[in-house]
Protein backbone atom coordinates (compact mmCIF):
# COMPACT_ATOMS: atom_id res chain seq x y z
CA UNK A 1 0.00 0.00 0.00
CA UNK A 2 1.14 3.52 -0.78
CA UNK A 3 1.56 5.34 2.56
CA UNK A 4 1.84 8.75 0.87
CA UNK A 5 -1.52 8.18 -0.87
CA UNK A 6 -3.05 7.10 2.43
CA UNK A 7 -1.84 10.28 4.16
CA UNK A 8 -3.01 12.46 1.26
CA UNK A 9 -6.50 10.94 1.54
CA UNK A 10 -6.55 11.31 5.35
CA UNK A 11 -5.69 15.01 5.05
CA UNK A 12 -8.33 15.46 2.34
CA UNK A 13 -11.04 13.73 4.39
CA UNK A 14 -10.05 15.75 7.44
CA UNK A 15 -10.31 18.98 5.42
CA UNK A 16 -13.91 18.01 4.61
CA UNK A 17 -14.85 18.64 8.23
CA UNK A 18 -17.94 17.19 9.81
CA UNK A 19 -17.51 13.60 10.88
CA UNK A 20 -13.96 13.63 9.46
CA UNK A 21 -12.65 16.39 11.74
CA UNK A 22 -11.43 13.66 14.06
CA UNK A 23 -10.07 10.66 12.19
CA UNK A 24 -10.67 7.84 14.65
CA UNK A 25 -9.22 4.34 14.40
CA UNK A 26 -12.38 2.92 12.87
CA UNK A 27 -12.28 5.36 9.93
CA UNK A 28 -8.56 4.77 9.46
CA UNK A 29 -8.97 0.98 9.53
CA UNK A 30 -11.76 1.07 6.93
CA UNK A 31 -9.68 3.38 4.74
CA UNK A 32 -6.62 1.11 4.92
CA UNK A 33 -8.78 -1.90 4.02
CA UNK A 34 -10.35 -0.06 1.06
CA UNK A 35 -6.94 0.98 -0.27
CA UNK A 36 -5.58 -2.54 0.12
CA UNK A 37 -8.50 -4.06 -1.81
CA UNK A 38 -8.96 -1.30 -4.41
CA UNK A 39 -12.45 -0.28 -3.24
CA UNK A 40 -12.08 3.46 -3.72
CA UNK A 41 -12.35 6.28 -6.25
CA UNK A 42 -10.27 9.45 -6.34
CA UNK A 43 -10.97 12.51 -8.48
CA UNK A 44 -8.18 15.05 -8.97
CA UNK A 45 -8.03 18.57 -10.39
CA UNK A 46 -5.62 19.65 -13.12
CA UNK A 47 -2.93 20.40 -10.50
CA UNK A 48 -3.17 16.84 -9.18
CA UNK A 49 -4.94 17.73 -5.92
CA UNK A 50 -7.72 15.49 -4.65
CA UNK A 51 -11.13 17.06 -5.15
CA UNK A 52 -13.25 13.98 -4.38
CA UNK A 53 -12.71 10.71 -2.58
CA UNK A 54 -15.04 7.78 -2.02
CA UNK A 55 -14.44 4.34 -0.56
CA UNK A 56 -17.02 1.59 -0.49
CA UNK A 57 -17.89 -1.94 0.54
CA UNK A 58 -19.34 -4.71 -1.59
CA UNK A 59 -21.86 -6.57 0.58
CA UNK A 60 -24.81 -8.92 0.32
CA UNK A 61 -28.32 -7.48 0.33
CA UNK A 62 -29.01 -9.27 3.64
CA UNK A 63 -26.17 -7.30 5.28
CA UNK A 64 -27.89 -3.92 4.84
CA UNK A 65 -30.08 -4.25 7.93
CA UNK A 66 -27.01 -4.99 10.05
CA UNK A 67 -25.06 -2.11 8.51
CA UNK A 68 -27.93 0.28 9.22
CA UNK A 69 -27.78 -0.87 12.85
CA UNK A 70 -24.08 0.00 13.01
CA UNK A 71 -22.48 -3.39 12.41
CA UNK A 72 -19.71 -4.07 9.91
CA UNK A 73 -20.09 -7.26 7.88
CA UNK A 74 -17.26 -9.78 8.06
CA UNK A 75 -16.91 -9.75 4.26
CA UNK A 76 -16.92 -6.35 2.54
CA UNK A 77 -15.10 -7.44 -0.62
CA UNK A 78 -17.78 -9.41 -2.44
CA UNK A 79 -21.47 -8.90 -2.77
CA UNK A 80 -24.05 -7.33 -5.02
CA UNK A 81 -24.61 -4.04 -3.17
CA UNK A 82 -22.23 -1.07 -3.04
CA UNK A 83 -22.20 0.64 0.37
CA UNK A 84 -20.47 4.02 0.32
CA UNK A 85 -18.38 4.15 3.49
CA UNK A 86 -16.69 7.56 3.24
CA UNK A 87 -17.19 10.33 0.74
CA UNK A 88 -15.99 13.93 0.47
CA UNK A 89 -16.58 15.93 -2.71
CA UNK A 90 -15.16 19.41 -3.28
CA UNK A 91 -15.41 19.21 -7.05
CA UNK A 92 -19.10 19.87 -7.53
CA UNK A 93 -21.62 17.93 -9.58
CA UNK A 94 -19.14 17.10 -12.37
CA UNK A 95 -16.85 15.36 -9.88
CA UNK A 96 -19.75 13.56 -8.21
CA UNK A 97 -20.97 12.26 -11.57
CA UNK A 98 -17.46 11.05 -12.43
CA UNK A 99 -17.20 9.27 -9.06
CA UNK A 100 -20.51 7.48 -9.61
CA UNK A 101 -19.43 6.49 -13.12
CA UNK A 102 -16.15 5.04 -11.82
CA UNK A 103 -17.91 3.04 -9.10
CA UNK A 104 -20.26 1.60 -11.74
CA UNK A 105 -17.24 0.63 -13.84
CA UNK A 106 -15.47 -0.98 -10.87
CA UNK A 107 -18.65 -2.83 -9.77
CA UNK A 108 -20.40 -3.83 -13.01
CA UNK A 109 -22.74 -6.37 -11.40
CA UNK A 110 -23.95 -4.14 -8.55
CA UNK A 111 -27.65 -4.52 -7.71
CA UNK A 112 -27.88 -1.21 -5.87
CA UNK A 113 -26.15 1.33 -3.67
CA UNK A 114 -26.52 2.39 -0.05
CA UNK A 115 -25.02 5.02 2.22
CA UNK A 116 -25.43 7.03 5.40
CA UNK A 117 -26.12 10.74 5.00
CA UNK A 118 -23.35 11.74 7.41
CA UNK A 119 -23.39 15.49 6.91
CA UNK A 120 -26.86 16.43 5.64
CA UNK A 121 -28.96 14.04 7.73
CA UNK A 122 -26.79 12.23 10.30
CA UNK A 123 -27.98 8.70 10.96
CA UNK A 124 -30.17 8.47 7.83
CA UNK A 125 -29.41 5.33 5.83
CA UNK A 126 -30.64 4.90 2.28
CA UNK A 127 -30.64 2.02 -0.17
CA UNK A 128 -31.36 2.49 -3.85
CA UNK A 129 -31.87 -0.67 -5.92
CA UNK A 130 -30.26 -0.65 -9.35
CA UNK A 131 -32.32 1.13 -11.98
CA UNK A 132 -30.35 -0.52 -14.77
CA UNK A 133 -31.83 -4.00 -14.46
CA UNK A 134 -28.56 -5.55 -13.32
Amino acid sequence: MDFDLYMEIVYFLHSGGGCYEVMNGDVQEKLLDALEHGRYVIQRDEAGNIIAFCDYWLVMLDDLEWIESGWSPSNVNSGSVVVVVDHVNKGGKKSLTATIRQIREQCPGAKGAAWFHKSTAPGMFRFYPSQRGK
